[in-house]
């Protein structure tokens, strides 16, 4: 049986709690978001799943429209809950536009997804984060599932 933590409940401070209530977590906590990708003419969308614990991204896609059978798992915290409720999707987000989106002006839909895709497998695997020692999402997923494995 599992124990089912409801995250974000009330508006508390949910990315301070996070590790309390669940330290060995990782990949059970995801945080999921949609945002708009500017090309030289016209917008993509850019979804993402990432774990919270490891900020790895998980997935992500490059629809060119928000159709509902695209949209239909997504959760928005728009005008909802506190702003704390998606905040590593939001930084993520920061980070691909500043660093990948806004140097380059996609000229394809094909080289938006060719490009995305490249930065958050750096993303993922060579780029270290502050909030994980200097290691990298991919560092600390993994090491976290191998931990698991000893120990089961």
């Amino acid at each position: 049986m599992h124990q089912v933590v409801q995250l974000a409940a009330g508006g508390e401070d949910t990315t301070d709690n996070a590790q309390a209530l669940c330290p060995n977590c990782h990949r059970h906590v995801w945080a999921m978001d949609i945002t708009y990708i500017p090309m030289a003419n016209g917008f993509v969308y850019l979804a993402a799943i990432i774990d919270w614990a490891t900020r790895k991204v998980l997935t992500h896609r490059v629809p060119i429209t928000m159709q509902a059978d695209f949209c239909i798992a997504a959760i928005s915290m728009d005008g909802k809950g506190a702003w704390r409720d998606n905040v590593f999707v939001e930084r993520l987000w920061r980070t691909i536009k500043y660093d990948e989106v806004y140097l380059k002006a996609y000229e394809s839909v094909s080289h938006a997804r060719e490009s995305l895709a490249r930065f958050i497998a750096f993303y993922n695997t060579g780029r270290p984060h502050s909030s994980l020692d200097g290691q990298t999402p991919d560092e600390v997923y993994f090491a976290n599932s191998l931990d698991e494995r000893k120990a089961a």
